[in-house]
């Protein structure tokens, strides 16, 4: 066993010459039978911007980690790092408890910067519940959140209803036209054609969601069926009852446009 006191300290390892300088106010102590045994113990669980980092203060990420307060408007302590963040820095953030609107970052004073999901996409203080660790990546303009939105459900689109947590849909019927025009028509309102399964959950909750129509006459689904050119249809006098009809040649029908959470 060997104590070395001294503040800095040179060490040759294994053959190869490695100089290092750590400094330690504690004693240095090498153990172990022979060098290959020997490692450097004693150092402090230190979160301080000069220390050395432990192996349990790495593995624990304090450092690095700490809860946001605020609203939308997040701010947070981190006395690890002394300066600005600079591009790369990446942060653990434990979110506040849940408000609205855009969130903005203020980092030990510094910022505030915008915390986004993407390119142009913001991330929503509502979108995760207190206490959510998020991982953050700086950019050196935005934080980049890598993870927690990713199981948020979307929010039903403007003029929808919720139907469960996997779609939602429009409360009126379309007037009736060609199958290939209520797709489009969907399209054009950042939503699909419903599909039969979609039609007979909302069908059997239409009650219940305010949803008229759906009972009484044919309407399209996006569902191909096992006749060259044919799309189903459903709703003529019970939420289960299905048919087929063309596509193009064929009458004009109602439908429902549907949305993806």
């Amino acid at each position: 066993m060997l104590a070395l006191r001294s503040l800095t300290f040179m060490f040759v390892l294994l053959g190869s010459l490695c100089q290092a300088q750590v400094q330690s106010d504690a004693t240095i102590i090498f153990t172990g039978p022979d060098q290959l045994d020997r490692q450097l113990k004693g150092l402090p669980d230190s979160i301080e911007p000069d220390a050395v980092l432990s192996t349990a203060t790495e593995q624990a990420g304090i450092y690095r980690s700490s809860q946001a307060t605020g609203t939308n408007s997040w701010s947070v302590d981190l006395p690890a790092l002394s300066t600005d963040p600079i591009a790369g820095t990446h942060l653990m953030v434990f979110a506040p408890e849940p408000s609205t609107g855009d969130v903005t970052l203020l980092l030990n004073g510094s910022g505030p910067y915008p915390v986004i999901t993407g390119p142009d996409s913001s991330f929503d203080a509502s979108n995760v519940p207190a206490g959510t660790p998020l991982s953050l990546v700086f950019d050196g303009t935005s934080f980049h959140v890598l993870n927690g939105s990713v199981y948020a459900r979307k929010p039903c689109a403007e003029g929808t209803v919720a139907v469960n947590e996997e779609f939602c849909i429009e409360p009126v019927e379309h007037a009736e036209t060609d199958f290939f025009t209520a797709i489009l028509n969907c399209a054009a309102n950042g939503m699909r054609l419903c599909n039969w399964t979609e039609f007979i959950v909302a069908c059997n909750k239409a009650t219940e969601l305010s949803i008229p129509g759906m009972l009484g006459n044919w309407e399209w689904n996006d569902d191909a069926v096992n006749e060259n050119g044919t799309a189903r249809i459903a709703g003529s006098t019970g939420c289960g009852v299905t048919g087929t009809a063309l596509v193009s040649g064929s009458i004009d029908r109602g439908y429902h446009c549907c949305y993806t959470r």
